[in-house]
């Protein structure tokens, strides 16, 4: 059995945004600007400064289980998507209309 890593791009929308949350966003801006974003264990969240969009970089490494059924790129995306819903809800950070893309790193020719 083998360890295949995923990097998982979770972007979406930013929903109704109460005055608090706006207010926390864009105090923290500059930590989370596109040119800061890294892909890592746990989400790392980059945003627009006009707060409509966001994006989240989550890898994920799954173990290659025949139970999975050999697509461990749609079990990395439902992975990636939990952990994603979780981190903007402990943020009380409303959303919507999130996709996903994953990349293989296995995959990736150099």
């Amino acid at each position: 059995m083998s360890t295949r890593v995923f990097r998982v791009r979770v972007s979406g929308q930013f929903g109704a945004l109460s005055e608090s949350t706006r207010s926390f966003l864009v105090r923290s801006i500059a930590d989370h600007s596109p040119s800061s974003a890294a892909f890592g264990q746990g989400p790392n969240l980059t945003y627009t400064p006009a707060l409509d969009s966001f994006s989240l970089r989550i890898e994920v490494r799954l173990d290659d289980e025949p139970e999975l059924g050999g697509d461990l790129s749609a079990a990395a995306a439902s992975v990636a998507i939990e952990e994603a819903e979780l981190f903007l809800n402990v943020l009380s950070v409303p959303h919507r209309r999130l996709r996903v893309s994953t990349t293989e790193l296995t995959s990736v020719e150099y």
